[in-house]
């Protein structure tokens, strides 16, 4: 039983680094825009717990043992399905935001280029980010403006579009609470253990 509280210990103890990352906003696509401390999290997860081919909860089952480490081991399990939920959702924008800028752009021959804008500005405009902010950062050439700002209100307005949307930003801040109720439990496990 000592082993397995160290060696869960020594889980959180990689986990911490990891769940202090500062989010930030990757405008490639839904998928990409995974919060980066939930991301460095699950990496590590599944490099010490490989969960290949098993339900999520199982994944854990050598921690059950360990009846006093009952909420870090459902926060754990919060993460994955938390995770597992933000891929699925990412996964299904993505390919209808890209389906719907390809089937726009692609038979007018417009450069591929743009797709990349009209994709960032999509994103980061469900992402709440200031379009001033968001226009710089992207670098949307001034002729180009008018056109990406009406192609991503053309796909915010599809249905499939609006509803994925706001399962994505559901489903993103679940992953990112998920990560940081760990990194509260980590950081309360320390604190106690000095």
């Amino acid at each position: 039983m000592q082993a397995l509280e160290r060696e869960l210990d020594d889980l959180l103890g990689v986990l911490r680094p990891a769940l202090t990352l500062p989010d930030a906003m990757d405008l490639s696509g839904a998928e990409l825009s995974r919060p980066p401390a939930a991301a460095a999290a699950i990496g590590i997860l599944d490099e010490r717990l490989p969960s290949e081919n098993l339900p999520v909860k199982q994944s854990f089952d050598r921690y059950r043992a360990l009846p006093r480490r009952t909420a870090v081991l459902a926060a754990l399990v919060e993460l994955r399905l938390a995770d597992a939920g933000f891929s699925d959702t990412a996964r299904r924008l993505d390919r209808r935001v890209t389906g719907l800028i390809g089937d726009h752009n692609a038979p007018r021959q417009i450069d591929p280029l743009h797709d990349r804008l009209e994709t960032a500005y999509f994103f980061g405009r469900i992402h709440g980010m200031p379009q001033a902010d968001l226009l710089e950062r992207i670098g949307v050439p001034a002729a180009l403006v008018d056109a990406v700002q009406a192609r991503a209100a053309a796909i915010a307005a599809d249905a499939d579009v609006e509803t994925l949307a706001s399962q994505f930003l559901a489903a993103r801040q679940r992953l990112a609470a998920a990560a940081s109720q760990i990194g509260l439990m980590v950081e309360e496990h320390e604190s106690r253990r000095r």
